[in-house]
């Protein structure tokens, strides 16, 4: 088993247990159903980004194509966000800084 495959079922597991702790939500990126994490209000600095923006973690294991424009639902509350700009990415998760749909 590569080390990819392995990093991805534990974040697969982490987002599980997230998800029913009540720290991630259920959600749906371009049709396909995924667990994400919702940072707002995060400050950043950077080349293209500063201040405080909201942040959409992706597992990767769920969603392994991601592209800037691109719309992802939360299920409960039915908030969309759209993918502005990568953050950071490993081989296992993706984070983005969102703006509203």
């Amino acid at each position: 088993m590569s080390q990819t495959t392995k990093l991805r079922e534990i974040d697969a597991a982490l987002a599980s247990a997230f998800a029913s702790a009540g720290l991630a939500d259920a959600a749906t990126y371009e049709g396909t159903p995924c667990t994400v994490l919702v940072d707002r209000n995060v400050e950043l600095f950077g080349e293209n980004l500063a201040g405080l923006r909201t942040i959409v973690t992706f597992f990767l294991a769920d969603t392994p194509s991601l592209a800037v424009g691109s719309i992802v639902r939360l299920t409960a509350t039915g908030e969309e966000f759209e993918l502005s700009e990568l953050v950071r990415q490993d081989e296992s998760r993706s984070a983005w800084a969102v703006k509203r749909a």
